[in-house]
């Protein structure tokens, strides 16, 4: 869609990844806020230090002599990094669904 040589698509997109931002920024602060947000962004702050921590462990060169040992870490530590993953994980799915939906648009275009 255009109008007077204004394409509104992309400047909706646009507008939406601009905002995108400051909304995860957000995201991150209200995880101290809401019980809900602070459980979900603990509890992946958690398994992503388990995935890490596992990944290099079996990626080192002590892996076949030394078993691996899980160190838990501190709760405002995980709620940092789970805080962190939401807002970026929002970030990138809000750009990926704009880039998907302008891709899907130039496609009906050219049939």
């Amino acid at each position: 869609m255009v109008v007077q040589g204004i394409p509104v698509l992309k400047l909706t997109g646009l507008i939406v990844k601009s905002l995108a931002k400051p909304i995860s920024r957000q995201v991150k602060r209200s995880a101290n806020e809401f019980a809900f947000m602070e459980k979900l962004c603990v509890n992946i702050g958690r398994g992503t230090n388990y995935v890490v921590r596992r990944l290099t462990h079996f990626t080192s060169v002590d892996f076949a002599r030394h078993k691996y040992k899980h160190v838990e870490i501190s709760r405002p530590d995980a709620l940092k990094n789970g805080a962190e993953m939401v807002s970026e994980t929002f970030v990138l799915g809000t750009v990926a669904t704009v880039t998907l939906l302008e891709y899907s648009r130039q496609n009906k275009k050219k049939l």
